[in-house]
């Protein structure tokens, strides 16, 4: 089946998706590398001395604790991989492109992405998730996070139930047609 699984990893701390590639990577034996592209601020320099500038450092902290948590995982769950960072150059077109070109690159035969939750607002993002879709060779598997309020929701809904089903009838749901 699988070999070699490329996981994106992303600054949620729960590490969700690496924690799904990390499940299917050991049962199918693959080995795993944790990808995580830093954001394109971090290469800019500080004002006319060339030095590194407050915000880079941050971004490149930040991107060595994504790099210890994934590396955490990793050793947690005793699956063979590694854990590479990469930054988005000014040259490349999206983080699409630096996840796809390094599963190339690294002979990835599975890129695995996590899904944000598509909310109005992130129709006026990019669309990672379908920008890797679109440029990888392989195959792709986008995961969905668990959506608590959704899922409690759907829990506070079914509590609407009829009265014959208090009594021991078949539940129904009320709805509203407005």
């Amino acid at each position: 089946m699988y070999k070699h699984i490329l996981v994106a990893v992303g600054h949620k701390p729960d590490l969700t998706t690496l924690k799904s590639a990390v499940a299917i990577a050991m049962e199918v034996g693959a080995r795993v590398t944790a990808l995580h592209v830093g954001n394109p601020a971090a290469h800019f320099a500080g004002p006319a001395t060339g030095a590194p500038s407050a915000t880079r450092i941050t971004i490149e902290a930040h991107g060595c604790t994504v790099a210890d948590r994934s590396r955490r995982v990793l050793d947690e769950a005793q699956c063979q991989g590694e854990v590479q960072i990469r930054r988005l150059r000014s040259c490349d077109a999206s983080l699409g492109q630096v996840i796809a070109d390094a599963a190339r690159e690294l002979g990835a035969d599975l890129v695995i992405v996590g899904s944000n939750d598509p909310g109005w607002f992130r129709l006026y993002l990019q669309n990672t998730q379908k920008d890797v879709v679109r440029r990888c060779p392989m195959p792709v598997l986008v995961i969905t996070p668990p959506c608590l309020p959704k899922a409690q929701h759907a829990k506070a809904s079914s509590n609407c139930l009829s009265p014959s089903s208090q009594r021991g009838g078949s539940p129904v749901h009320h709805e509203s047609n407005h």
